[in-house]
């Protein structure tokens, strides 16, 4: 029985491997880092806007990192920082026009394939996928969104705004 385990999690593994190397091919081809496309992933999803501690929370990606991405997309044009309303503590990234259109070119045709791709499945292969998915304690997979991402990217990507609790 172990036995078993242990290959179901050596295939699950191989899979998101070969994932996040094509995701990484896309960065290299859009001439940003992986840490700026999950950003820019999170935030286009997020529809522009999102509070930096839930782009760190849903990517998983150091404080640090995140700030040192954001700077680049600042420096770039494409988000702003600004206060979180009410507060003078958290801040709130932001794609600028520039970032939307950015986006528009490089981050939308990827969840529009992670659409299709899902789209091929029956709705029981959908949720079997989704069941094999790990979990995210802040983000637990099943949400609803709007644009329709795929398990796979929730996992990876999780939308900045919590799930309802299933």
């Amino acid at each position: 029985m172990a036995e078993n385990r242990i290959g179901e999690i050596r295939r699950i593994n191989c899979l998101t491997s070969e994932m996040d190397a094509l995701y990484h091919q896309a960065s290299v081809k859009m001439g940003i880092s992986d840490s700026v496309s999950i950003i820019l992933y999170n935030l286009y999803d997020a529809g522009g806007a999102c509070l930096l501690q839930q782009i760190c929370k849903a990517s998983g990606i150091s404080k640090q990192t995140i700030n040192s991405a954001l700077k680049h997309l600042s420096m770039r044009g494409l988000v702003d920082l600004v206060y979180a309303e009410g507060s003078r503590k958290n801040k709130v990234a932001q794609l600028t026009k520039e970032g939307s259109r950015f986006s528009e070119r490089f981050i939308a045709p990827a969840l529009d394939a992670e659409v299709k791709a899902l789209s091929t499945l029956t709705a029981t292969e959908r949720k079997r996928f989704e069941a094999e998915q790990p979990r995210s304690k802040a983000y637990p997979l099943g949400c609803n969104r709007d644009r329709g991402a795929a398990p796979s990217q929730r996992a990876r990507f999780p939308p900045c705004c919590p799930c309802p609790s299933p």
